[in-house]
């Protein structure tokens, strides 16, 4: 059976209680107090002496019967007298009060009882007799005894009531003891060594030892806490705010279990505020009873300040990264559309147009496709300005797309041309469309000009092969219409019914049999071989893009619609052999060696290479392999190589833009140079390395972009503003995920993409970043440093909307 401990303030005020009871009996036993026996035979005896007095009296007057008739008012009055008697000295009894005979026992005439109290009466000195008094026995049970004895009921009222009052005594003076007196010094200074609070408690989690470090805690000195309830300190929740409730001292009492890293809160005097990580344990005896805790308190006020500041950082960082999600959905926006109409540029809609092609194809579904031509636009630049012409198109453009269905396609193709495609519908909707269309167009004036335009309409059922024969069936419709007096829609039907019955040696028909040999080229197979080109070399792939729309612009009334598509894909695949160039000489910062250029050149076989194992195009492929050939031919490797006009207009022109835009854009080597010192080389190399007639086409082509453009020549395009903010988006990913190893590798891929572009801010900022997180310096630190990456990022990463890259003269 498990025997139970008293608790120490019961066992103190138990024993001071029967100390003093052990010394009021030992009072009692030394006689220091009356017996009850000895007080009742005096006041007995007083009694008796009174009657004797007044019985003198009466005998010396011999009035036995007065005395009589007091010994029986005595009886009456006094109901401890039983009886008395006056005697004299012969033993005559002269007077007596009830039966006295029957309850005197006392023989001894020299001694009285408690029963039995006799006064002697003296006459003149003399003894005459005896008074005699029968009083009731006292109490014969023990217990009421002993009870009515005086010590007995002092005993009995007053120790209970030292109980208590040594209990309340005790247990107050305890919660002012200072236990800390009975601590050996050491032990003191150790735990006073201690940054940490710390503070025991008894199993009612009253302090009973705190160490310096919760003096400063509670702010208070030991004397004002020591034996209260650690609950009792007014600790809050940094929860709620709220005085907390539940406490991990409690619950480690409670439970007998650790409660670690609970947070509590303490006001301090002076509005000072500190937040603890409050850690509980129970305190166990040897028998496995919970005999207290062990509160442990981390000021954690600066971290809790720094996580709470970090949160803060995390939180406007958190906003920079969707804000920049969002420009990058622009960005991808801007990509695909053309930045003046809202409409699909060229390269998306190619990429559209082959989907929705095959779709038709593959389902059995009607197909149609309109080229747009708005009629002698170039009078309405020449005579209201470039701007009047931009809001002539933009309006076109609302018209047309108001007048089709959502799932319909819209394309600005050229400058002032439109392509659309009609989704399952054959090439009587597409004229009752493109009637639809035009009549809206000239009821109303745009800007108080009368706006008129040409459509051409060609639908899959005149069996085209391709997309791009679709396309070019098209064309030679507005060829038509405009040919036939503008303001007007021909469906291709009536482009074939115009040609010689049975006639085989039309330049059209040529044309379109030599299109349905030339196999179509793919453009989702066109846009891989991009994306594999930018994933190896940024600027190269930002390179090709440039020359492939340079290329398209500058084809624009020298060819026909399926040449200019050609031209711009050679354009954008002519350096697809640097796939191949190790990145020692590709990405080389400084100047090549001869066995490096040698190595550089030989990209371009290389390129010549991939497109005819990838694409059946041999315009295509011509394109590529004469684009380097000298146009007096003295760079050409043979005599049977074409040299001046025999060199392929594609070619010829792809040779200008190529050098062109390498002369206006930043390379390791050497800085960018202005479009007029980029138009003077152009001309210095006529006639030798570059078609001269071309050179000043190419000249005037780029004369008509935007004034603002030309001389911005640290403009970064478009999608490299997309790719450095899908990686600062990235990276801002990862710094609120916080993994080290993430944000390093992030940071890392922004300072080589930074690089790259020459972007050096951006790329040291990058860097320090990169550093940091693999030094896992303080986390603090990267989110400033993220933050200075926002800042000198913010000007790259500004989108200007509605703001055409191009003039309304060039090719979106």
């Amino acid at each position: 059976m498990k025997k139970l401990r008293m608790p120490p303030v019961l066992r103190l005020s138990l024993g001071l209680s029967l100390i003093t009871m052990t010394i009021l009996l030992g009072v009692e036993m030394l006689g220091v107090l009356p017996s009850p026996e000895q007080v009742t035979m005096d006041s007995r005896k007083k009694i008796c002496e009174s009657l004797a007095v007044n019985a003198v009296m009466a005998i010396q007057e011999n009035n036995f019967a007065a005395i009589q008739t007091t010994m029986e008012i005595l009886i009456q009055r006094n109901q401890d007298i039983i009886a008395t008697a006056l005697r004299n000295n012969n033993g005559t009894i002269l007077a007596e009060a009830g039966d006295h005979q029957h309850h005197w026992n006392n023989t001894d005439k020299t001694i009285s009882t408690l029963q039995n109290v006799q006064v002697p009466i003296f006459i003149s000195y003399k003894r005459w007799g005896t008074f005699e008094v029968c009083f009731k026995a006292m109490h014969t049970n023990a217990v009421y005894s002993m009870w009515n004895r005086p010590m007995i009921k002092v005993i009995g009222l007053s120790i209970p009531l030292a109980f208590l009052c040594f209990f309340f005594l005790i247990k107050k003076t305890l919660r002012h003891l200072d236990p800390t007196a009975v601590v050996p010094e050491r032990v003191k200074r150790t735990l006073d060594s201690l940054v940490e609070g710390v503070v025991l408690m008894d199993e009612h989690e009253r302090i009973v030892l705190a160490n310096k470090a919760f003096e400063k805690t509670v702010g208070d000195a030991r004397e004002k806490y020591i034996g209260k309830k650690a609950s009792e300190l007014n600790w809050t929740s940094p929860q709620t705010g709220k005085l907390a409730e539940v406490f991990p001292w409690q619950q480690a009492i409670r439970k007998g279990v650790n409660q670690p890293s609970v947070p509590l809160v303490k006001h301090q005097s002076g509005n000072k505020v500190h937040t603890f990580m409050v850690n509980g344990a129970p305190i166990i005896d040897g028998k496995g009873k919970i005999r207290g805790a062990l509160a442990t308190f981390d000021d954690v006020t600066h971290i809790e300040a720094q996580n709470s500041k970090l949160q803060k950082m995390l939180n406007a960082l958190k906003k920079s990264r969707d804000e920049i999600r969002r420009q990058n959905r622009a960005l991808q926006i801007l990509a695909t559309q053309d930045p003046l109409t809202g409409c699909l540029n060229r390269r998306a809609f190619f990429e559209r147009f082959e989907a929705e092609f095959s779709r038709a194809r593959r389902y059995g579904h009607d197909i149609v496709c309109m080229m747009l031509d708005i009629d002698h636009f170039k009078r309405i630049n020449d005579a209201h300005g470039h701007q009047v012409g931009d809001k002539v198109l933009q309006k076109v453009s609302h018209i047309v797309r108001s007048c089709l269905r959502d799932s319909d396609v819209v394309c600005r193709y050229g400058g002032e041309e439109f392509c659309l495609i009609l989704t399952e519908t054959n090439a009587l909707g597409g004229l009752k469309s493109s009637e639809r269309i035009r009549r809206a167009i000239s009821a109303e004036a745009l800007f108080g000009i009368q706006v008129t335009i040409s459509i051409g309409v060609s639908a899959s059922e005149f069996a085209p092969s391709n997309p791009s024969e679709l396309l070019s069936q098209a064309d030679k419709s507005l060829y038509n219409a405009k040919n036939g007096g503008r303001n007007r829609s021909v469906v291709y039907s009536e482009v074939l019914n115009s040609l010689p019955q049975g006639s085989t040696g039309d330049q059209d028909t040529i044309d379109s049999e030599k299109q349905r040999r030339d196999a179509h080229i793919p453009q989702h197979v066109v846009k891989a071989l991009m994306l594999a080109l930018e994933h190896r070399d940024v600027p190269t792939a930002e390179h090709s893009r440039k020359v492939g729309d340079l290329c398209a612009a500058a084809a624009q009334g020298l060819m026909s619609i399926n040449e200019c598509s050609v031209i711009e894909i050679a354009g954008l695949l002519h350096d697809i052999g640097k796939l191949g160039v190790p990145d020692a000489i590709l990405l080389k910062p400084g100047p090549l060696t001869d066995d490096e250029w040698e190595t550089m050149h030989d990209h371009e076989r290389r390129s010549v290479d991939v497109i005819e194992s990838t694409f059946v195009s041999h315009e295509l492929a011509a394109i590529v392999r004469y684009h380097g050939h000298w146009y007096d031919g003295s760079k050409a490797e043979g005599d049977d190589q074409p040299k001046g006009k025999e060199i392929p207009l594609g070619a010829r022109i792809l040779n200008i833009a190529d050098a062109f835009d390498a002369i206006v854009s930043n390379r390791p080597y050497r800085a960018a140079r202005s479009y007029e010192e980029a138009f003077e080389e152009l001309r210095r190399c006529a006639g030798k390395q570059f078609d001269p007639d071309l050179v000043e086409h190419f000249i005037k082509v780029v004369n008509a972009r935007d004034d603002s453009r030309r001389e911005d020549k640290s403009m970064v395009s478009d999608s490299v503003k997309l790719e450095i903010g899908r990686e600062i988006e990235n990276l801002l990913v990862s710094v609120n995920t916080f993994t080290w190893k993430d944000v390093a590798l992030t940071a890392g891929n922004l300072t080589t993409l930074a690089d790259k572009y020459g972007l050096d801010q951006i790329a040291s900022v990058a860097k320090k970043i990169e550093t940091a997180s693999a030094e896992k310096v303080d986390q603090m630190e990267i989110m400033n440093l993220t933050t200075k990456l926002l800042g000198v990022s913010g000007p790259l990463r500004s989108i200007h909307y509605g703001e055409a890259d191009d003039n309304n003269t060039l090719a979106a």
